[in-house]
C-alpha cells in the first residue's frame, strides 16, 4: 500500500489540499481521470463513477485539480479512494502519486488528432519514470468494435512507451447508459481490492 503523505509532492498543492493528503489517515488508492484535448467527458465519469463506487461499499472522494476538492468524506478513514479529474496542464504531481490512469478519449472532438494528443500524453507519463496502468475509455462511440479499434489505434503508440501499462476498460455509447458506468465501477472496485492487500 502506497501512502500519499510525501512533503516533495504535496508542496505543489493548495494549502486545503496539502492539509488533506498530509493527513496520517490519508492512505487511499488515487485514481486519476485524464483526457486526450478538452471536453472529452472526464467530469461526466468522475461524478458517475464517485457515487456508483459508493454503492458498491467503496466511498471515494471526488478531486478536481483546479476546483478542489469537490466531494469528501465525513471521515478520512471510510475514504478508500480518491478520483481526480486532471487537467492536462496540472497533472505531473497527480501522475506521480496515482495507481492508476483513467484515459477519457472522443474521437468526434479530436477530429483527426487523437493518435498526437496520445503521443502527448504518453510522453509526459514516461518522464516520470514511473510504472503506471493507463486504462483506455472512449467516449461517444458506436458499438464495442468502434471502441476497440481506437483502442488498437492507440496502443500503437503505447507500445513505445516502456513505463506504461496500456489496457483496453471500456466505451461509453453516443447517450451512456448507467450500465456502462456501473460495469467500470465494479472493476475499479476489483482493482482497489488487489491494491489493499
Amino acid at each position: 500500500m502506497k501512502t500519499l503523505n510525501r512533503q516533495s509532492e504535496n508542496s505543489q498543492f493548495s494549502p486545503h489540499l496539502q492539509s488533506f493528503f498530509l493527513s496520517p489517515l490519508s492512505q487511499k488508492q488515487v485514481v486519476c481521470i485524464a483526457g486526450l484535448g478538452s471536453a472529452c467527458g472526464k467530469s461526466l465519469m468522475a461524478a458517475n463513477l464517485c457515487s456508483l463506487l459508493e454503492q458498491e461499499g467503496i466511498r471515494a472522494d471526488l478531486i478536481h485539480t483546479r476546483l478542489g476538492i469537490l466531494r469528501a468524506s465525513d471521515s478520512q478513514m471510510a475514504s478508500h479512494m480518491a478520483l481526480v479529474e486532471v487537467e492536462e496542464d496540472e497533472g505531473n504531481a497527480w501522475y506521480q502519486m496515482a495507481h492508476e490512469i483513467l484515459l477519457v478519449a472522443d474521437p468526434f472532438r479530436l477530429n483527426g488528432t487523437m493518435v498526437y494528443e496520445a503521443h502527448r500524453f504518453l510522453e509526459k507519463i514516461n518522464r516520470l519514470e514511473k510504472p503506471l496502468s493507463v486504462h483506455l475509455v472512449v467516449n461517444r462511440t458506436q458499438d464495442v468494435h468502434d471502441a476497440k479499434r481506437v483502442y488498437g489505434l492507440l496502443r500503437k503508440e503505447a507500445l513505445d512507451s516502456p513505463w506504461v501499462h496500456f489496457k483496453y476498460f471500456g466505451y461509453l455509447p453516443q447517450d451512456p447508459f448507467i450500465t456502462f458506468f456501473r460495469s467500470m465501477a465494479l472493476r475499479l472496485k476489483y482493482g482497489y481490492e488487489l491494491w489493499r492487500h
